[in-house]
């Protein structure tokens, strides 16, 4: 009889670097709160924050000792601090608007750049909600017709 399959979730090293968008968003918060959670949780936490305000209420998250959680401040039109933050970070967790085209390639080009100079991967979680099933984008911006 075959091993019943593994459903836990892998553990991620505390020396790992986490970039995290749409920390204030369903799916994003939810991946944050298990960030924090993990038995090794990651030793940097960069959450890309669109306020000052929401930015001082991560940061006063309490955290496991060893975590840091570092707001920084923009949105996903600040291409390069997105670049940026991907190539300085191990993961990318995008949990934000997954139609915009710029900001996915912003993420793209600084793990390229992270790859080329330092030999390492960076991981990019990409992540969506269900709207993008009725809404039919097709990567470009929505209009006021669902179709299904």
């Amino acid at each position: 009889m075959a091993p019943a399959p593994d459903t836990s979730v892998p553990s991620v090293s505390s020396s790992k670097s986490v970039f995290l968008t749409g920390a204030t968003g369903y799916i994003g918060g939810t991946v944050l709160t298990k960030l924090l959670s993990l038995s090794s949780a990651p030793s940097t936490i960069t959450v890309l924050m669109r306020s000052e305000d929401k930015a001082k209420q991560i940061a006063s998250l309490p955290t496991p000792s060893g975590t840091t959680v570092t707001p920084l401040v923009g949105s996903l039109q600040d291409l390069e601090k997105l670049s940026k933050a991907a190539e300085t970070h191990d993961i990318v967790v995008h949990t934000a608007d997954a139609d915009d085209l710029d900001a996915i390639k912003a993420i793209i080009d600084g793990a390229k750049k992270r790859k080329a100079k330092t030999g390492h991967r960076t991981l990019l979680i990409h992540t969506s909600g269900t709207g993008v099933f009725v809404d039919n984008a097709k990567g470009q911006y929505p209009s006021d017709t669902v179709s299904f």
